[in-house]
């Protein structure tokens, strides 16, 4: 009684769709095998393919899960493209849109030629008026641009 432990020796059939699965114990057949030493060459043969065949599948595997992190990385690459692509259009649309319009300051030569004869003549401001004309059509001219090249955008 207190030499081995017990095995456990075991084997089920099943009806399985048109066959039948048989589902034994390793120690079914380590028992099997010896009492049967022919059968422990092909137990051998059939250890090696199982183990070339789940390295096989192993294989495989890793070859699809190294394609399938490819494929992620591809697109999540085009993605990013596609989102920058997105955002530089709509910055460009923006810096159309609100512009910067620097120039220089309007008319200036005019309102200072009307300034400068307002001084020079304190008591007669009408003999300002063809200057005062010239900065009033020079102002009209700059705001009728301004809102050509506003309607534009």
């Amino acid at each position: 009684m207190g030499g081995q432990p017990s095995k456990r020796i075991s084997m089920s059939v099943q009806p399985e769709g048109d066959g039948v699965s048989v589902q034994v114990t390793e120690d079914f057949l380590d028992d099997l095998i010896t009492s049967r030493p022919e059968l422990e060459d092909h137990a051998n043969k059939l250890k090696l393919a199982t183990e070339v065949y789940q390295n096989d599948l192993q294989g495989r595997l890793g070859r699809q899960e190294e394609i399938f992190r490819e494929f992620l990385t591809t697109r999540e690459h085009e993605r990013e493209e596609h989102q920058t692509s997105s955002l530089q259009h709509y910055i460009d649309q923006l810096n159309l849109r609100f512009r910067s319009r620097v120039s220089e300051p309007l008319c200036q030569d005019q309102a200072g030629e009307v300034q400068r004869c307002l001084l020079a003549t304190p008591d007669r401001p009408l003999d300002c008026n063809p200057l005062v004309q010239d900065f009033l059509a020079c102002s009209q001219s700059a705001y009728k641009a301004y809102r050509q090249a506003e309607n534009a955008d």
